[in-house]
């Protein structure tokens, strides 16, 4: 059980903490957990990505912890969306999942913290406290996986130059771009909002470093991320 001194309790503000799983008994049995901590304030749950953004921007949370993979838009996507619009709130990815593409791609998003659903309540309490500070924390498992990435050199959290991951959403929008489309019509075919359109423009455009839609598209031709068909 973690312990604080009935001092440092009372001087400690609360997290506010929106949780997003779409398992039902484990949204719950995770909010039962988070509010026995006097200070963690859980004020919403939510069973996909699209509830988690509508969720945040109504209930200004400190802390979110999300699931990646859920039906409807993602966590990933969620949260990409989120912190382009909120960058104050703080992500937690509380998954079963950590293989090398789920990690890169979460921190891509703005993931602070990544632990599996295996880790104890102590460890998950050390992980929110972590992130609420806007710092990094990993699980073991999610380390050595991190580990072996900058090994390869998949993943290098110190250099500009490191391969950029693409969700499947940004990689949709990429070609609608490309195609040019303009921000309503991505928008109506994505089912977003034409400000979310624009948000995940101006991400795409900073993770290719580029400032023009003809820089995007030959970034995407030579990147593999858009096949231009000469009309007939």
């Amino acid at each position: 059980m973690k312990s604080f001194s009935t001092t440092a309790v009372a001087n400690m503000a609360n997290i506010k903490i929106i949780i997003a799983d779409d398992h039902d008994i484990f949204r719950h049995g995770l909010q039962d957990i988070l509010e026995t901590v006097s200070h963690y304030q859980v004020i919403a749950s939510c069973r996909n990505g699209t509830s988690l953004i509508e969720a945040a921007k109504n209930h200004q949370p400190d802390v979110i912890i999300s699931d990646l993979k859920m039906p409807g838009m993602n966590g990933i996507d969620a949260i990409r969306s989120i912190h382009l619009d909120q960058p104050e709130i703080r992500f937690l990815a509380l998954t079963h999942f950590d293989d090398e593409f789920m990690i890169a791609s979460a921190l891509d998003a703005g993931v602070t913290g990544y632990v599996t659903k295996g880790v104890n309540k102590d460890e998950l309490f050390q992980a929110i406290d972590a992130v609420h500070k806007n710092l990094t924390y990993y699980c073991k498992s999610t380390s050595h996986k991190l580990a072996l990435m900058v090994r390869k050199g998949i993943y290098n959290p110190f250099s500009q130059k490191q391969k950029q991951i693409f969700s499947d959403t940004e990689k949709k929008m990429i070609a609608l771009i490309c195609d040019d489309k303009s921000s309503k019509e991505i928008a109506q075919q994505l089912s977003l909002s034409v400000r979310t359109v624009e948000n995940y423009r101006s991400a795409i455009f900073r993770k290719m470093n580029v400032n023009s839609l003809a820089g995007m598209t030959v970034y995407a031709i030579k990147n593999g991320l858009y096949q231009y068909e000469q009309p007939l």
